[in-house]
């Protein structure tokens, strides 16, 4: 029995191609409105800071539902890497990295940088934390699962290094950079997960 007849799962990987799209364009069309945003030195959470143009625009058709197609995704990945404890927390942990990033588009940034004293910040900045610890470990937990089945050895050594970069870029300290290294660490992250989104797709 493929993946097919399980139930259809492998169309929810195209929820896992969509997401970068979806969070790609609402980014550069909105920083396109903001002369002064920079995709270099701001992230992303400041594009939907509130009081900033079009910020509900970025949350809302960008962030959240970015977020909540990469949970769609979760258990697509786990049907195709199939069943085991790891793989269990892989999709675990893709599921919950996709809801702390739909989060943060429904608790915006508020007020400077560095500023915590709005309640909504606070959730803000816990939930984009958790996100970002979440990140890197749905490629490790994925490969560790595939170490030991043969079929998926291909993937075991990939997923690490996709890992390893995940991880560098999203805690690496280059302060007025951060939005260089933020965006490096999702394209790390999202390289992993649509390459495995069109294995899904095409894996008995």
């Amino acid at each position: 029995m493929n993946i097919w007849e399980r139930g259809g799962l492998a169309w929810l990987a195209l929820a896992g191609l969509a997401s970068p799209l979806v969070l790609a364009t609402s980014a550069l069309v909105i920083a396109g409105r903001r002369p002064d945003y920079s995709h270099l030195r701001h992230t992303l959470s400041e594009l939907g800071s509130l009081g900033r143009p079009h910020a509900e625009w970025m949350n809302r058709a960008g962030v959240v539902p970015a977020g909540l197609l990469v949970v769609l995704a979760a258990p697509a990945l786990y049907a195709a890497f199939g069943a085991g404890r790891l793989s269990v927390a892989g999709a675990l942990v893709l599921a919950l990295a996709g809801a702390c990033f739909a989060g943060t588009g429904l608790f915006p940034w508020a007020g400077a940088p560095g500023d915590f004293s709005a309640p909504t910040s606070k959730a803000h900045f816990v939930l984009a934390m958790m996100a970002f610890a979440c990140l890197p470990l749905v490629p490790l937990l994925f490969g560790l699962h595939a170490r030991g089945l043969p079929a998926l050895s291909t993937w075991s050594t990939p997923s690490y290094v996709a890992a390893a970069a995940v991880f560098v870029f999203g805690f690496l300290p280059l302060p007025g950079w951060l939005g260089a290294t933020q965006r490096a660490s999702l394209a790390c992250f999202f390289a992993w997960l649509v390459t495995a989104s069109l294995w899904t797709l095409r894996s008995p």
